[in-house]
């Protein structure tokens, strides 16, 4: 879903990591209204139909081929599982993790769970039957950026190469 994505997740990071707070910024939030969100499942559904549309163009029957849709998994924990604090700027300075822990949590509880139900309903609306959707929503469980099961190579004695 890059094209059609609500908000570039590397621009939202570096936004809410050095200048404000993500989940209470009306910039940031807006992009996650019921109409944003309806106008990007609107793109999604079409993109999917685009596909179709291309494999018949390329003399394909919808059941000789699979189309998968994958959601998206969260890179970093909720605010209580980073491995160094939210106070003073540790988590920024030695684990490059500059997100505030409510933030992390808007992210987890709300941003990924959109992101995921916008890619679910745009499969189901596009009427598509060979669509497979690939849940990632856990894939990073326990490998999240700065996630305290997770450090630096130095911190774990692995020497750098």
């Amino acid at each position: 879903m890059v094209a059609s994505d609500p908000i570039p997740c590397p621009a939202a990071a570096r936004y809410c990591a050095v200048s404000n707070h993500c989940h209470d910024d009306s910039g940031i939030s807006s992009r996650f209204s019921s109409s944003n969100v309806a106008s990007i499942t609107t793109a999604v559904t079409g993109a999917l139909r685009n596909v179709r549309t291309a494999m018949e163009a390329a003399g394909y029957a919808e059941g000789q081929y699979t189309v998968l849709a994958q959601t998206y998994s969260s890179p970093v924990p909720r605010g209580g599982g980073f491995r160094y604090p939210q106070s003073g700027w540790t988590r920024q300075s030695i684990g490059g993790c500059g997100i505030w822990n409510r933030d992390a949590d808007w992210a987890n509880d709300t941003v990924v769970p959109i992101f995921n139900q916008t890619i679910r309903d745009a499969v189901a609306a596009s009427g598509l039957t060979n669509v497979r959707t690939l849940e990632m929503t856990e894939a990073l469980a326990g490998r999240r950026l700065c996630e305290s099961s997770v450090g630096l190579l130095e911190e774990r004695g692995a020497a750098s190469a």
